[in-house]
């Protein structure tokens, strides 16, 4: 059953709410309009208010405030609302915390600065400065990912985050023979050579638990005895000798990966065309028959909420637009613009209904559930309150594992982790005991209560207390809690249930609407 069915939710209708739907050009509208006029659905675009929210949040991973619905949403067309908040970091950092639970990143068991780069490789995908096609052959061969997991477990993972299903057990005999020449080594080795990562010039350039110790030869220094310091590496001679090209060679996909020479090579010194080679699986899986309508099939689960939840067809997708954004994306090569493509549609900008009225999925917009991090940060954003953080690149944040300078920032509420409480309700999984889960539970309710309780204690009620009456009170808060004008009616009959427009009563609404379901939901 679909979440929207389990809440009662009142639509969020702002102004501009006839605005006609549909894209010129638009491939998900060149799918979709057909189906609406032969089911007499004639679709409208969102109100604003309505659009402003689920653009925010899907896109910069928080609620927008109501000055910055006013600045950049109100009477903007879906096309530029989506523009700008595309042209955000904030873009950024949402999908480089997707592609980190997709990655299963682990600092445990990885070197943090190999997560950093995977991060930033996610990072240039966003801005635009990386192609699809690239970014998926660089991942399979990364050493963050690489690195993560053992034998042919990488080529199921690889599997799994790029093409969005387990790798079959020939897939995965076949494919390790690319990966034949990976190393791994768990501490400085003279005889392999004096790796690029491990260079210092005293114990200060070195992160928590290593000491940089000079070479035999005295001519430098290394950074030795880390936790979880597992450099990689390539072994030309693993592919060598009578048998070498067989060994490293998928006979389903005719591609080798094998480098010349009969020395190790550390991988910041791997040329252009060595890297080429490396590669190779990455190459080979972006050419699989549904490498680009599995990135369709993300992209439109990430943004409908409501594709692929359930078990028979018809009704939970739309194979004809998963080929239509797959054929534009492998066309262009460019995620960003398909990601466009759809935010722009029908499909996306239509009205939310949450009567429950009319089952059919797409004949209007998604409601979809904020994840934790989302709901905390959008909290704290209305509160005022400094909640702290969790970074995604570094489930593991322990002085065994990271540097003290990579934690981020705590937050301001005693007796209150940040990391803990989001992943009571289902966020900053850490790949090895939680994933990532959004469903509505008791404990989710009871964090609710103990986190709001504090949060809306002081510095927000004084925010929205600044009001002159208990009706500008809920005004205010409305707006500033749910990017909406409630019509006079509404304001005034809610308004009549407060004592006054006073800091107690503010405390209390404030603690009323973060526990909402229409705060919860979008």
């Amino acid at each position: 059953m679909r979440t929207r069915a389990l809440f009662v939710l009142v639509a969020l209708l702002g102004g501009c709410a006839n605005r006609s739907g549909g894209g010129t050009g638009n491939v998900v509208d060149a799918v979709v309009a057909p189906m609406l006029q032969k089911d007499g659905v004639k679709p409208t675009v969102a109100g604003d208010t309505e659009l402003c929210r689920r653009y925010a949040i899907d896109l910069s991973g928080v609620a927008p405030s109501w000055d910055e619905y006013v600045a950049h949403c109100r009477g903007k067309s879906p096309s530029e609302i989506v523009d700008y908040f595309m042209a955000q970091p904030d873009y950024v950092r949402v999908n480089q915390r997707l592609w980190a639970d997709a990655f299963q990143y682990d600092n445990r068991t990885v070197w943090y600065q190999y997560l950093q780069d995977l991060d930033a490789q996610v990072g240039a995908l966003y801005r635009g400065e990386l192609g699809y096609p690239d970014f998926a052959a660089i991942a399979m061969t990364h050493p963050a990912f690489v690195g993560e997991f053992v034998g042919e477990n990488v080529v199921a993972y690889g599997y799994q985050a790029l093409l969005g299903r387990d790798a079959l057990p020939e897939e995965r005999s076949d494919m390790l023979s690319l990966y034949r020449m990976w190393r791994s080594r768990p501490a400085y080795d003279a005889s392999i050579g004096a790796f690029r990562y491990n260079a210092c010039a005293s114990d200060a350039d070195c992160s928590a638990g290593r000491t940089c110790q000079p070479l035999p030869s005295g001519a430098s220094k290394v950074c030795t005895d880390t936790s979880n310091y597992r450099e990689l590496y390539l072994e030309p001679r693993a592919c060598a000798g009578a048998f070498g090209a067989i060994n490293c060679t998928s006979a389903a996909h005719d591609a080798s990966a094998i480098l010349a020479g009969s020395a190790p090579i550390a991988l910041g010194d791997l040329t252009a065309d060595q890297w080429n080679v490396v590669r190779t699986p990455g190459r080979v899986i972006t050419q699989q028959r549904y490498f680009y309508e599995a990135a369709a099939d993300r992209t439109l689960a990430k943004y409908l909420g409501w594709w692929h939840l359930g078990v028979e067809l018809p009704g939970y997708e739309i194979p004809a637009v998963r080929q239509a954004l797959a054929t534009l994306l492998a066309q262009k090569g460019d995620l960003r613009a398909m990601e466009r493509e759809l935010l722009t549609s029908v499909l996306y900008t239509m009205p939310a209904d949450n009567s429950g009225a009319d089952t059919v999925l797409w004949h209007h917009g998604p409601t979809k559930q904020m994840i934790a991090e989302s709901w905390i940060d959008s909290v704290g954003k209305f509160t005022g309150v400094a909640l702290g953080a969790c970074d995604w690149r570094y489930p593991l944040q322990s002085l065994r594992w990271l540097p003290a300078s990579l934690f981020p920032p705590a937050g301001a509420l005693p007796s209150f982790a940040y990391q803990a409480t989001a992943r009571t309700m289902g966020g900053c999984p850490d790949q090895k005991t939680q994933s990532r889960y959004t469903d509505v539970g008791v404990l989710y309710a009871m964090e609710q209560r103990s986190l709001l309780a504090a949060a809306c204690s002081d510095k927000s009620a004084s925010k929205v207390a600044a009001a002159a009456s208990a009706t500008a009170l809920v005004q205010s808060a409305y707006r500033e809690a749910l990017t909406w004008d409630p019509p006079a009616d509404e304001l005034k009959a809610v308004a009549a249930t407060l004592p006054a427009g006073d800091k107690p009563t503010a405390q209390q609404l404030c603690q009323a609407i973060l526990r909402s379901s229409r705060f919860l939901f979008y």
